[in-house]
């Protein structure tokens, strides 16, 4: 079971498993004793997210390995799947609504006829107008985009080109500045924001495996949360 996302009624978790083969996107209880499966299917459906009306689904779909994913938005009502990366080569992953439900986040890619990618980086879907903004944030790789300062931010990773880590940035939707607000020592990945926004948790890399971390944006506090010998990502907030 991985990727959990969490109903703002804070009794339900919606998440991604496989079993016999088939991935699934389920919703559970929060003793995990009862559950619906809503999405089944042969290909990897991974990165599931609930929009905060409870109308739509959207996450990723296709080939992880080749990077050959989709971004899939799905309706609970009339059951409708939309490809929103429909153009020719156009991929992408990890997406994220915001907090109005009308804007989707994803990290972004196209692959030309010679199987060449380019270096990912993250576009905004309106669900209003059917449009694909590309934000233009340079040359490096970035990913897992999450709306941020009531929806007029994304924060997402970038990797720092001198020491190969990723770093936690801000993009701003009204003046397009780029900020950089978590850097560490180690690898960083899988970004979440609290309900409130004060906090950040994130999996970072600092002793050869992935513990969770929690950063205090008013107090600039870091807090390892977990120390096992395994690894830990895809944290997420209740409410």
């Amino acid at each position: 079971d991985r990727y959990p996302t969490i109903y703002d009624d804070g009794f339900s978790i919606l998440y991604q498993n496989c079993i016999n083969g088939k991935y699934n996107i389920v919703l559970s209880n929060s003793s995990m004793d009862k559950s619906e499966t809503i999405i089944t299917a042969g290909n990897e459906v991974i990165h599931p997210m609930l929009s905060q009306d409870k109308n739509c689904i959207v996450y990723t779909e296709g080939d992880q390995e080749h990077g050959l994913t989709e971004i899939v938005l799905y309706d609970l009502a009339n059951h409708q799947k939309t490809i929103i990366t429909s153009s020719e080569n156009q991929y992408g992953a990890i997406p994220q609504f915001n907090k109005a439900c009308d804007k989707i986040a994803f990290a972004s890619w196209t692959i030309d006829s010679n199987h060449v990618s380019t270096n990912p980086t993250i576009s905004i879907y309106d669900l209003r107008t059917k449009e694909i903004e590309t934000l233009d944030l340079g040359q490096s790789e970035c990913w897992r985009p999450v709306f941020y300062n009531n929806d007029n931010s994304i924060l997402y990773l970038s990797r720092n080109a001198s020491t190969n880590n990723f770093v936690v940035c801000s993009y701003s939707l009204n003046d397009k500045k780029i900020s950089c607000i978590i850097e560490q020592a180690y690898d960083i990945w899988d970004i979440a924001v609290s309900p409130s926004e004060r906090y950040i948790a994130y999996s970072g890399n600092r002793l050869g495996n992935w513990d969770l971390y929690l950063y205090d944006t008013e107090t600039l506090k870091n807090t390892q949360l977990t120390f096992s010998i395994g690894n830990e990502w895809d944290p997420a907030f209740g409410y």
